[in-house]
Parts: structure tokens; sequence; C-alpha cells
């Protein structure tokens, strides 16, 4: 007979399922089996060592960005993004990069969505990838120093496309600005089914600082 902490083991498998996550990266992203991927980005400048990703911080295929953490400074920096797997129809990319060939590069500093009015291409789109050019840490807070925090969008798979009606802000901080820093919760996340499309940074008016402000979620 089976000692009982593997019978135990098997009971667990059987009736509640377990999920397995993998490091990838040097240890900066954590996958689940869920379609989950949760980046932790304190320590990412320079991104990845491959010289065909240029992003530090970007989606796996068929992902978007629905999620933003920082549970240390106040969102005067990230330290963890959420990606979530949102299109199920899309054809694999069978690990060829880019994963969406139709992207652009927008600069969260003062142009907080993916879609241009004045640009009908940039219909559509959502944010699958952020960079920072500093070189150490992952910092947004500095007036007139940290003018430049690209973030990348891209086109929805053919088949999809947004409802801006359905948009809506979720914000990092409280009426009191009181920042949502939980350590093990990301509370500035999308709902179900929602994707991040917009993400800006502004001074906070009782610091004077530039903190991460909210993130636009679309359906």
């Amino acid at each position: 007979m089976a000692p009982v902490h593997v019978i135990a083991l098997l009971l667990t498998i059987g009736c509640c399922g377990i999920v397995h996550g993998t490091y990838r990266y040097y240890g900066s992203y954590l996958s689940y089996g869920m379609g989950e991927t949760i980046m932790y980005v304190l320590h990412m400048y320079g991104g990845s060592l491959l010289p065909h990703r240029k992003w530090q911080i970007e989606c796996q295929d068929g992902e978007a960005v629905t999620g933003i953490q920082d549970f240390v400074h106040d969102f005067e920096r990230l330290e963890t993004v959420k990606c979530s797997f949102m299109f199920p129809y899309k054809p694999p990319a069978q690990g060829r990069y880019p994963y969406y060939p139709h992207c652009h590069v927008r600069n969260y500093t003062n142009q907080f969505f993916c879609y241009d009015p004045q640009n009908n291409l940039t219909m559509n789109t959502f944010i699958t990838g952020i960079y920072d050019q500093l070189d150490f840490l992952w910092q947004v807070w500095r007036p007139g120093n940290d003018d430049i925090q690209p973030y990348k969008c891209c086109s929805v798979p053919h088949g999809y496309y947004i409802d801006y009606v359905s948009c809506y802000y979720m914000p990092t901080h409280d009426m009191y600005f009181e920042y949502y820093d939980s350590g093990n919760n990301i509370i500035t996340e999308c709902a179900t089914g929602y994707i991040a499309t917009g993400i800006s940074k502004k001074l906070n008016p009782w610091t004077a600082l530039y903190n991460v402000d909210w993130i636009q979620c679309c359906l």
C-alpha cells in the first residue's frame, strides 16, 4: 500500500488540481497554468539578453496587460505587471517573435491611451509591453527627468475588436491618495474579460512627485 503522504497527494491532485508555476528570464517571469503571467519588473533594467526582445516587460503570445502593482513605493515605480491570455482564437505564433504583427509605441508621461484619435490605425489596440530607460530600478517619480516612459500597443487579432463604450479607469489609489500597496494582491487590475488600453503617469498633489495614476480597461 502506498504511504499516507502519497495517497494524500494523489487525492489533492484528483479533487482540486494543482497549478504549477515556471520561472523564466532570470526569475522575472512566473507563468500559471490558468493562462496568466506575473512579471516582477523591479530589477529588469536592461531587459532580456535575447537580441530580438527589445522590451523589458512584454506579454506572451495571445496575452494582454491586465494589471499593475507597486507594493513598496506608492506607484512611484512599478513592481509587478500582470498579463492574461485573452485571445484564444488568435493563430499561435509558434514561438516566433513578434507575437502581434501590428504595433506602435506611446509615452505614458503624456500619451495616456493606445488609441490616438488622429490616427485610425491605432484603433482596437491594447498594451502588450512597457519599457523604462533608467539604468537601475523602474522609476517614474522624478519630475523633469523621467519624461520618456514608452509602452507598446498592438492591434487585436483578426475577429476581435475593443468596445470603447465599455471602458473604465482602474486607479492606483483611493480618493485620499492612499495607494494600493498590498503585497499579496494586485488591486489595480482589470475585471475579467477586460484588457488594459491605457496607462497614465501624473503628479501627486501632495508630494509633487510623479506616480502611475491609473490604467484604462476596456472589454
